[in-house]
């Protein structure tokens, strides 16, 4: 006796492939008949696997949706594997990997994932599709029935039930595991989210309230002095230009908020040109804060008595007021800060130059060009309150102006912002070649 196997044997090798055991087991097997006692049996398969189903310990409390209507499908798509090797001339393909099959039984699972159910529930699901599949061949088979027939046919359902489960929950658990880690993802940016908004309205706040509050302050002032009297004629206009000053900081802010809202940077704001003096300008903003601020020096460094170009002054002046805010703002410890206007250039390529210069915090290095950004901040004024829009708005305005702004700066020694404009002549309503301005 030995146990060489015979090389002529039909019987699989324990070590073959999935396509080397289906082709030995079905080259001479008959799948037709076994194909029509499934198909005549179909109901009663399905009706004992949903009885199967409904009585194991996960469908308990949820026994409704032991109903799955996705299963004949699966079952279809077994039987049709089977039709397939029923005609040894075609090339059915691996039934580990056919596409039918797979496809029903990720349906199955998907659904199941949906309700709720773990793996091992669903792989049980399967293995009773098989369990019922099995006893009905095994059942209505004659003792006449070819050995071959009935142990090919069992062997493909098994390949292809078998393989479709393992694809079937491998597919659907990455898919899980991605979407789960996409809905972290999404959590955590929107928390990060929530922080910022909540973080960009306190301080959109505290920039809209400070300037009122300076207002009502000297409102109520006023209010006093009259009722007391004591309102020296003298002094209400210098309280009134105090009063104009903050609304009119306060109305700045709220056109950057206009601005933010727009769609994008991209979107033209529209520029109304009129003749401007740069220098009056200037001045008047610094005066502006200077009422209101004691713990500065701030000044107009020697600047030309006038310089006049085309420019929108609202917008321009939001620009100054924003440089002249920040310059006051990042220096919490008070010093001297400065503005200084000039001119450049000749003829057509004239130009004004305006700096504002502090002795603050400074901008670290690699962040210069950040600041300028929606929202930028240096990483180093963490704690003092801003919103990140005002350089942000600068840029667009200048930019618009056909413009430039730079900074130069050393931490701890403070920065200087300088503002390039050219000194354009009178814009026509009709000029073509300037989309988005309008001279008024």
């Amino acid at each position: 006796m030995t146990n060489e196997i015979d090389p002529s044997s039909s019987a699989p090798r324990a070590d073959s492939d999935v396509t080397t055991r289906v082709e030995s087991m079905t080259q001479d097997a008959d799948l037709s008949w076994v194909v029509d006692l499934l198909s005549a049996r179909r109901d009663e398969i399905l009706t004992r696997w949903l009885q199967a189903t409904a009585d194991q310990p996960f469908h308990s409390s949820r026994a409704q949706w032991a109903v799955a209507d996705h299963v004949p499908h699966l079952f279809d798509a077994l039987v049709g594997l089977l039709t397939r090797y029923s005609d040894p001339s075609r090339n059915a393909g691996v039934p580990l990997e056919d596409p039918d099959v797979l496809a029903a039984a990720q349906s199955h699972a998907r659904v199941r994932f949906e309700q709720g159910f773990i793996a091992p529930d669903v792989v049980t699901e399967f293995r009773l599709l098989r369990q019922e599949i099995g006893r009905a061949v095994r059942l209505y088979v004659s003792d006449r029935s070819p050995t071959t027939d009935v142990i090919g046919a069992e062997l493909l359902l098994h390949d292809a039930l078998d393989g479709a489960v393992f694809l079937a929950l491998t597919t659907l658990n990455e898919h899980e595991v991605a979407r789960r880690r996409a809905e972290i993802t999404l959590e955590e940016e929107r928390a990060v989210a929530s922080g910022e908004r909540l973080a960009f309205f306190a301080t959109l706040g505290h920039d809209l309230k400070n300037p009122l509050t300076v207002a009502i302050g000297v409102i109520q002032l006023l209010r006093r002095q009259e009722q007391g009297g004591r309102l020296a004629p003298e002094h209400l206009g210098g309280r009134l230009l105090s009063i104009e000053s903050a609304l009119r900081r306060s109305a700045l802010r709220v056109d950057e908020l206009m601005d933010l809202a727009r769609r994008n940077d991209a979107e033209v704001m529209a520029l109304h040109v009129a003749p401007v003096d740069l220098v009056d300008l200037v001045r008047e903003v610094l005066e502006a804060y200077r009422v209101v601020d004691v713990r500065h020096e701030i000044v107009l460094e020697p600047s030309p008595t006038s310089l006049i170009g085309h420019w929108d002054r609202d917008r321009l002046e939001r620009s100054i007021d924003n440089l002249v805010n920040n310059a006051l703002k990042f220096s919490p410890d008070g010093g001297r800060v400065a503005a200084a206007v000039s001119e450049h250039g000749s003829g057509a390529s004239r130009e004004a130059l305006l700096t504002v210069t502090d002795q603050g915090l400074g901008i670290p290095a690699d962040e210069r060009e950040e600041i300028f950004e929606r929202f930028g901040r240096g990483s180093n004024v963490a704690t003092v309150p801003g919103s990140g829009l005002g350089l942000w708005s600068v840029r667009r305005i200048v930019e618009q102006h056909g413009g430039t702004i730079t900074v130069t700066s050393q931490i701890g020694k403070g920065s200087t912002f300088s503002v390039r404009l050219p000194i354009i002549e009178a814009v026509s309503v009709e000029d073509p070649s300037a989309p988005g301005v309008s001279a008024t």
